[in-house]
């Protein structure tokens, strides 16, 4: 019996729909992932997600049979950096 076989039987029972499982060693127990500080698990009645960033991408498909979500950051909102604001206000376009 799986992992996430005996773990279902016992959310129904408990009334839970999901559970969000982000301690360590539990993630570890659940997905396989040796990473697990850096992971977490979504287990719903329908299965079960390996939650984690793209730092992990590779570790994560190497050691979790469990589908995966990676976090990727969003993408810029400019390609332009700047210091700080007083920076920014005494570089801006003038007319």
């Amino acid at each position: 019996m799986s992992k996430m076989d005996q773990l279902r039987p016992v959310l129904g029972r408990a009334g839970v729909d999901a559970l969000w499982v982000s301690a360590p060693a539990n993630v570890r127990w659940l997905s396989g992932f040796t990473s697990a500080e850096d992971g977490k698990v979504l287990v719903s009645p329908d299965g079960a997600t390996l939650y984690t960033d793209a730092r992990y991408t590779v570790q994560a498909q190497e050691e979790s049979s469990l589908p995966q979500y990676i976090a990727r950051p969003p993408p810029p909102t400019s390609t332009r950096r700047t210091r700080c604001a007083a920076c920014a206000w005494a570089s801006r376009p003038r007319a």
